[in-house]
Formats: structure tokens, C-alpha cells, sequence
């Protein structure tokens, strides 16, 4: 038995440190837990390993493993496969009993179970700061030298004020946008994904309204620079039609790539471990979340708030895990008594903020009042991020034209705090 074994080895060795720096706990020791209990009691009251005849004393039946030639991680390694195992197969067991009679909740029983895995099996790392320090300087040369030739760490945007403030989009990063109702999110998206699929990278672009045909056509009219009102009905000019086609077989060599995958293809079970699923399945360089508040809760929360709190988390450890840069849309709340859409996003009013708030690496909005509208201009306003500074690019916004190069940038502003709702 693996546990007799792992437990033998730490009475011969006195290792229990080793074990609990490894994060082991009851949960491993189904078989022995009293065994478990009394090592772990007995260190921390008198700081010391319990002897085998400590543990004999009180369970005389244990079975001691003389034959434990193999380091400690070894067992702890064996230990925690077991425990997965249990996990996975009690887990399975119980959902094929539910799948006849509840399928719902036989997902949810699984669900249940890779978060349990998460919590149970997986190791906290921990980093001595006098560890590896030569490789801390390798490790700066090589972002210093990323920086002078490419100018960016991570997956760059199509906004080169919004590369120099964040660097780029980096592997792990939890990044919102944010913005009023029909303000552009959706469009702001589309531009990204296709900036980063030319740079010959996969994007994994999650809808949670749209269809992927609604994206896929945004995609192309932003490509073929035709008018997209004219494009959605039909009417294009025949020099538009020409410019489609000709896009059309440009996009045929692209050596990047849009994934668009809709929540109508997940039947109302578009949580976070669905999510990681796609991306263990595409292995994307991005991905995206439009309308990331209408997404399933895996958790199973009750109310809004715990929904939502629980809703980003997921989201945050699903871009650590995954090693991949994470970007959703929301929507933002109304700013008081104020005109709706005519002032930016500040600290008054902020409903469910918090819980984006809190996860965030960086935080977006998309600005835009009526008369910048009409004058087809739009302000993309970083108002928050972990590590640097906040500012904000002006952008053209023509719809028509598929103009949304960049304007003059302004000065770097301090202190934004975005107004945010998860929408209803």
C-alpha cells in the first residue's frame, strides 16, 4: 500500500517537512488517516518527526514497509497519483449512475471532480529568493533582448500604444474590456484576433451572444476594407464585391488562424473547464471571451456576486494554467445621474467591479461619447494594470471605411478606475 509506504519512509528518514512543503494532506490518506493525523500532530506540537514506535502505540496494526529504498518524492509522486485516481474514479461512478436520470447533473458531478483535482493534487511552488539566481539574469537577457528586437514581450495588438504601456499581452494574463452597450466591444475583438492570426498565431475567439458567422463576417469586412452595412445586406458596389474576393484569397494564405466557437455549441455549459477544454484542444496563442458575463458558473453559485467572483477566478487560473493570455468583454454600469456614455469610466456606481476588479491583470475600457461617434473616433483607455503605467490610445473608428488606425496619442493619464457591470 502507497500510503504504508510514503508513511514508513518518513518515520525512517524524518521527513515529514519534505511532505507537508509538498502540500499532502488528510485528503491523500484515505487508508491512513489516524496514521496521518498523528504525524502531522505530533510534529507540529514537539517539532519532530513521531518515531514508527510513536505510531505503533496508538495503531498497532499499522504495517511498516522496511523496503523504502526510493526517495521520499517518489512515494509522495505515488501518492498523489492514487489520490487522482480516487477522485476521477468515485467521480466517474457517481455520473454514470446520474447520466440516465440527470445528465445536467452528472456534468456537474464532473466539473466537481477536476476542481477537486485542482485543489488536491495539484502542488503549490514555492520560490527561495536566493535560488537560482544566475538563471534569474539569463532569464533577463532574454526579455531584454526580446525587447530590443521585437519591442514587445507577449502577443502584440493593433494598437501601438496600448504594446508600449503593456508590453504585449502576456502568457497568463487575465485582460478586460470593458464598455458601454453597443460600443464596440465585439468589433474592438475582431480587430485583435485578426492582428494577432497575421502575426501568424492561433486565436481562440469565444462568442457568448453572436453566431461565428456574424464574427466570421466582421473578420472579413475588417480585411477587405468594405463598408460593413452594405456587406450585411448585401449591397455592396462591384468594387467592393471585387475587394472581398481578393481578400477572400488572401485569408486562404494566412498562416495564423481564428478559431470562433459559439455558446449555442456548448448547450448552456460554457464555464471554465469547458473553456480550458477548448484550449487544451486548440492550443491558442489567445483567447478571447466576448460577453464574458454571460458565460455558465461552474461552481454553481446562487447569487450574482458569488456567481461572478467565482466566474473570474476561473477564468485567471484557467490563463496560469493554460500559460495563455485570457481576454474577455463586459459591460460597465450606468455612472450615476450622469449622461450614460458621455463621461469615462470612474469609481461611482460600480456594481459587481470588485470581482473584476480583483483578477484583473489589465483593465480596458472602450470610450466613446455621441459626438466622437459621429466623428468616428474612439478612445481605448488602459485604466489599470498590475505592473506599469495607465494611458490611453485614440483611435479612427469607420465602420465604413475599416479605418481604425491610430490617432495622436495623449499624454499618459493616472489614476483611472473603471465603472464596471457584468451586465444583466
Amino acid at each position: 500500500m502507497v500510503e504504508n509506504r510514503l508513511i514508513s519512509k518518513i518515520t525512517q528518514t524524518r521527513e515529514i517537512r519534505r511532505v507537508l512543503e509538498r502540500g499532502l494532506t488528510e485528503a491523500h490518506f484515505t487508508d491512513c488517516s489516524g496514521e496521518w493525523d498523528l504525524l502531522t500532530t505530533h510534529f507540529r506540537d514537539y517539532r519532530e518527526t513521531p518515531t514508527l514506535a510513536t505510531i505503533r502505540e496508538r495503531f498497532p496494526n499499522f504495517i511498516d514497509v522496511a523496503d523504502v529504498a526510493e526517495p521520499v518524492d517518489y512515494y509522495i509522486d505515488r501518492v498523489r497519483e492514487k489520490r487522482e485516481y480516487q477522485v476521477l474514479a468515485d467521480t466517474l461512478q457517481s455520473a454514470s449512475r446520474l447520466l440516465g436520470e440527470n445528465p445536467s447533473l452528472a456534468r456537474t458531478e464532473l466539473e466537481t471532480a477536476v476542481r477537486r483535482m485542482y485543489s488536491e493534487v495539484a502542488e503549490i511552488t514555492d520560490s527561495p529568493w536566493t535560488a537560482d539566481t544566475f538563471s534569474r539574469y539569463e532569464n533577463y537577457a532574454h526579455f531584454r533582448d526580446t525587447l530590443l528586437r521585437d519591442g514587445i514581450l507577449g502577443v502584440s495588438t493593433p494598437w501601438a500604444g496600448v504594446n508600449e504601456l503593456t508590453l504585449g499581452f502576456q502568457p497568463g494574463q487575465f485582460i478586460i474590456f470593458t464598455a458601454r452597450p453597443k460600443k464596440g466591444k465585439s468589433w474592438a475583438m475582431c480587430l485583435l484576433a485578426r492582428h494577432v492570426a497575421l502575426h501568424d498565431l492561433r486565436v481562440l475567439f469565444v462568442t457568448m451572444e453572436m453566431s461565428p458567422p456574424e464574427i466570421i463576417r466582421r473578420l472579413d469586412a475588417i480585411e477587405a476594407h468594405i463598408p460593413y452595412s452594405e456587406f450585411r445586406h448585401g449591397t455592396l458596389v462591384p468594387e467592393h464585391e471585387d475587394q472581398f474576393y481578393i481578400a477572400l484569397e488572401g485569408i486562404s494564405a494566412v498562416q495564423g488562424n481564428i478559431i470562433v466557437t459559439a455558446s449555442s455549441d456548448w448547450a448552456g455549459v460554457a464555464g471554465a473547464t469547458f473553456l480550458e477544454a477548448k484550449i487544451r484542444q486548440y492550443e491558442p496563442n489567445l483567447v478571447i471571451v466576448d460577453n464574458a458575463y454571460l458565460m455558465h458558473d461552474d461552481q454553481g453559485a446562487k447569487s450574482k456576486v458569488e456567481k461572478y467572483y467565482n466566474l473570474t477566478q476561473d477564468l485567471k487560473k484557467t490563463a496560469q494554467r493554460c500559460g495563455v493570455p485570457l481576454v474577455i468583454t463586459t459591460q460597465q454600469g450606468k455612472l450615476g445621474n450622469s449622461s450614460v456614455g458621455e463621461r469615462e469610466g470612474g469609481a461611482a456606481n460600480v456594481q459587481w467591479g470588485d470581482a473584476w476588479l480583483q483578477n484583473a491583470d489589465l483593465l480596458f475600457e472602450l470610450f466613446q461619447t455621441e459626438t466622437m461617434r459621429i466623428q468616428q473616433r474612439m478612445t481605448i483607455i488602459l485604466h489599470a494594470q498590475r505592473e506599469g503605467d495607465t494611458g490611453r490610445q485614440d483611435i479612427n473608428w469607420d465602420l465604413e471605411t475599416m479605418n481604425f488606425e491610430e490617432l495622436e496619442p495623449e499624454p499618459l493619464v493616472e489614476g483611472f478606475t473603471a465603472n464596471v457591470d457584468i451586465g444583466e
